[in-house]
């Protein structure tokens, strides 16, 4: 079951949306300008369904949480594109500088998909939060991610996957001593030396 939420969203403390097995949300719409806000607030993706954000650029200034399921950007049509982008600037994730994958007391996966038709660059930290759940940067369009920003694993696996022809390039440092794991069969490039990683 698939829904669609086109109502702007203004956060007045750091809020949870919860998609269920079998159940996804899209956020926005090419024909709507949907915008979650909220100075001072993050956002949590929570549940192992999909959060989808389309073309809806976001202000909310907090952390973006991956607990569980899937959250992605785009749809591989352009009239839905919108970026991620780098720290303090508004994006599909808000405007803040952190974006954590994974929870301490969950098993379930943690994914960040990157679906639009063009390319994109972001500076964002990311924090691969203890837990036994996977933790998955993947593309899945033609549009390429370049990560620049700093990637904290602890001892946390990350797994890295280009699903089309978008590159999904790595340009971070990339510290802890988990495992980096490359799959998808397409172009996945680490462009930085691991002198932080015994993984």
């Amino acid at each position: 079951m698939t829904n669609t939420v086109t109502i702007n969203l203004i956060l007045n403390g750091t809020r949870t949306i919860n998609t269920g097995a079998g159940h996804n949300i899209n956020y926005g719409a090419s024909t709507v300008a949907s915008v979650i806000s909220g100075s001072g607030f993050g956002l949590i993706k929570d549940g192992t369904g999909n959060l989808t954000f389309r073309a809806s650029t976001n202000t909310f200034t907090g952390n973006f949480t991956i607990n569980a399921g899937v959250a992605q950007i785009g749809t591989g049509s352009a009239a839905t594109d919108v970026l991620i982008g780098n720290s303090s600037v508004s994006g599909a994730l808000g405007a803040g500088s952190v974006i954590n994958l994974g929870a301490g007391s969950s098993s379930a996966a943690a994914t960040l998909s990157y679906n639009n038709t063009i390319n994109d660059s972001t500076d964002r930290t990311i924090n691969l939060v203890a837990g036994s759940g996977s933790k998955t940067i993947q593309t899945g369009n033609a549009g390429g991610l370049t990560v620049t920003g700093t990637i904290s694993r602890g001892s946390q696996d990350l797994k890295l996957q280009a699903n089309s022809s978008g590159v999904l390039r790595i340009d971070s440092q990339l510290s802890g001593s988990g495992a980096v794991i490359v799959s998808g069969g397409n172009t996945v490039k680490l462009t930085s030396a691991l002198s932080n990683s015994t993984g």
